[in-house]
C-alpha cells in the first residue's frame, strides 16, 4: 500500500516538473504542493481503512453471526446482523455530520501555506 501511495505520489511530481515554465512562473506552488501532499494522503487514509479496519470487521460480524446461527439460535444470528447493519448509516450520517465541520475549518486555512511559501519563492527569485 505505501509503495502503491509512493508510486502515486512520484507520478504527480514528474508529470509537475514537465509542464511548461509558464505555468511555474505563473501558479502559486504551494497550493500546488499542499492540494498534491493532500490527495496522496487522502488515498493512503482510505486504503489502511479499508484494508485494516472496514474489512476485518465485516469478517468478524459473518463470523460472529455463523457462531450464533451454528451454537444458539438462528433468529439471535439474524437480531445480530439487523442491529450491527442498521448501525452502519447512523455512523455514515454522523461521520458526514462532522465532516461538515472539518470541511468548514480546512477552507478557512486552506490558503495560509500556500501564501507563505509563494512569498517565500517570490522573494529568492
Amino acid at each position: 500500500m505505501l509503495c502503491f501511495c509512493r508510486r502515486i505520489s512520484l507520478d504527480i511530481f514528474v508529470h509537475t516538473l514537465d509542464l511548461a515554465l509558464n505555468f511555474h512562473l505563473h501558479r502559486k506552488t504551494g497550493e500546488l504542493t499542499r492540494i498534491m501532499d493532500r490527495g496522496t494522503n487522502s488515498i493512503q487514509s482510505i486504503l489502511s481503512t479499508v484494508i485494516f479496519n472496514i474489512g476485518p470487521q465485516i469478517f468478524d460480524i459473518a463470523a460472529a453471526c455463523v457462531y450464533l446461527a451454528t451454537a444458539l439460535q438462528p433468529w439471535i444470528a439474524v437480531i445480530v446482523f439487523v442491529t450491527l447493519v442498521s448501525y452502519i448509516p447512523v455512523t455514515i450520517y454522523f461521520t458526514e455530520w462532522r465532516g461538515n465541520f472539518r470541511r468548514q475549518a480546512t477552507l478557512m486555512c486552506w490558503g495560509l501555506p500556500a501564501v507563505v511559501l509563494h512569498c517565500h519563492m517570490r522573494c529568492i527569485c
